[in-house]
């Protein structure tokens, strides 16, 4: 069996970690969300080397997408209208809106690098070439 190339490799990591983090938010808080356990199903793809796992993995990052735009959106508009109250804080600390804006561009291009690199297509078509 082939070994993962480094692009599927890393994305599985931070998924990986991402998913448990989701998922012991979920039992702490009784709260379910569905960008972290979302993973879950991408990340069985990517183990199981499905057809489907491909597909999966770029409609997720697509829909990760669609959710930061219309983050954006919001604040945007909300920034119009009260600039003082638009705001990121986790437990006190306020975080820059162009560190929360830069991480979340960064995130999604290095996604997307991964979901369109041609190892990636390789490493789910090598499977059915045998």
């Amino acid at each position: 069996m082939k070994s993962y190339p480094w692009p599927i490799t890393s994305l599985s990591i931070c998924y990986f970690i991402a998913a448990i983090l989701g998922i012991s938010y979920a039992i702490i808080s009784g709260n379910i969300n569905l960008f972290s356990l979302g993973m879950i199903p991408v990340l069985a793809g990517i183990y199981l080397r499905a057809d489907w796992g491909l597909l999966v993995l770029r409609v997720y990052i697509a829909i990760q997408g669609l959710a930061i735009i219309a983050f954006a959106t919001t604040a945007v508009i909300a920034w119009q209208i009260t600039p003082e109250d638009v705001i990121v804080q986790w437990h006190g600390t306020i975080i820059p809106l162009w560190l929360v804006a830069s991480v979340a561009i960064l995130t999604q291009i290095l996604q997307w690098f991964v979901a369109f690199n041609s190892s990636t297509k390789v490493y789910f078509q090598s499977i059915h070439a045998n």
